[in-house]
């Protein structure tokens, strides 16, 4: 790698925690989607480095969808102003980034979402019927809609994120933070070091 190569992917590593530390912000304005005004040859983006750690966990899935889901990671964050390295945590521990995923009470994609939530939140997104349960697994919509949900939550439970996490993952009816949400922050710390 060259000098203004690796010059290059600091900067997009900055790009990508500014983006992060926005978001934890909410009264800040919305984070930007990491763009590198660089010119050259090979200049790794926010983007490509984020499908680049999706290729870490998930090897075998083809480039084209470890780009899909970055991408989708990052506008999710900047359109709920949600740290893309939450979300990033939330998809590794749901579904293992396999967009294909279901589980075993029907959630669908990488953000394991029920199609009657993904309705819910279709009409505030949207403004109107919520696309097939099958649209769930592409990555774009799933992580908007799951983005959404739990910026809800986050938002009925005052910034407590591990009860926001706790009541994502359960639905909503939660009194107590659980073992899911230690999980997730435990990713969530982890992406957040690197």
């Amino acid at each position: 790698m060259s000098t203004f190569e690796r010059g290059a992917a600091i900067f997009a590593i900055i790009v990508w925690a500014a983006a992060g530390a926005a978001a934890a912000n909410r009264s800040a304005a919305p984070a930007p989607v990491a763009v590198l005004a660089v010119a050259g040859p090979h200049v790794p983006t926010a983007a490509d480095l984020l499908a680049a750690r999706v290729g870490e966990i998930r090897p075998a899935a083809p480039q084209a969808q470890r780009a899909a889901i970055a991408t989708a990671i990052l506008q999710g964050a900047a359109a709920t102003r949600t740290d893309p390295r939450l979300l990033f945590a939330v998809i590794q521990v749901e579904s293992g980034f396999d967009p294909t995923a279901v589980g075993t009470h029907g959630e669908i994609g990488l953000m394991q979402v029920l199609p009657s939530t993904a309705a819910a939140v279709a009409r505030g997104i949207i403004r109107g019927p919520a696309p097939p349960a099958a649209s769930l697994f592409q990555p774009g919509w799933n992580v908007r809609v799951g983005a959404t949900y739990l910026a809800v939550q986050e938002a009925r439970f005052r910034g407590n994120l591990a009860m926001a996490l706790s009541a994502y993952n359960a639905g909503g009816g939660v009194t107590a933070p659980t073992p899911y949400a230690a999980q997730v922050l435990a990713a969530y710390a982890a992406a957040r070091s690197q």
